[in-house]
């Protein structure tokens, strides 16, 4: 009997052992996590300041890699990749992605991606989220 209950705590230990410990999902973007607005602000003279304002439309924590690209030359990227943390069902608003002469950076004139590949163009990749 005592071998038996040794032998059945053994096999236990080692599917506990064996088993992972619990990681953050990974998801696709797409549906839970939003670009909301993608703006201009005039700075005076010829100068733009430019921004974009990202939502978690879940009930749980969202960290998600923002990329930004093919904007040209004419606009000063502050990064061309960061890590965004979004509380659940929450906002962030005014977020600040470069500064330049390009007076037309809008929502029509960005693209704005989730999880995909960049096609080409202006645009705004949000992928690989975790909740």
């Amino acid at each position: 009997m005592f071998r038996k209950s040794l032998a059945a705590t053994a096999a236990l230990i080692g599917l506990a052992i064996a088993q992972p410990a619990a990681a953050q999902s990974m998801g696709q973007c797409a549906g839970r996590v939003f670009i909301d607005a993608i703006y201009q602000n005039g700075l005076g003279g010829n100068e733009f300041a430019y921004f974009y304002q990202i939502r978690n439309g879940g009930p749980t924590e969202a960290v998600a890699v923002v990329e930004f690209g093919g904007f040209g030359n004419d606009i000063r990227l502050n990064a061309t990749r960061i890590e965004v943390r979004l509380a659940p069902f929450s906002t962030l608003a005014h977020q600040n992605f470069g500064r330049g002469i390009n007076g037309n950076v809008t929502q029509q004139t960005v693209g704005t991606l989730y999880d995909g590949a960049p096609a080409g163009g202006a645009h705004i990749r949000v992928s690989n989220c975790r909740y």
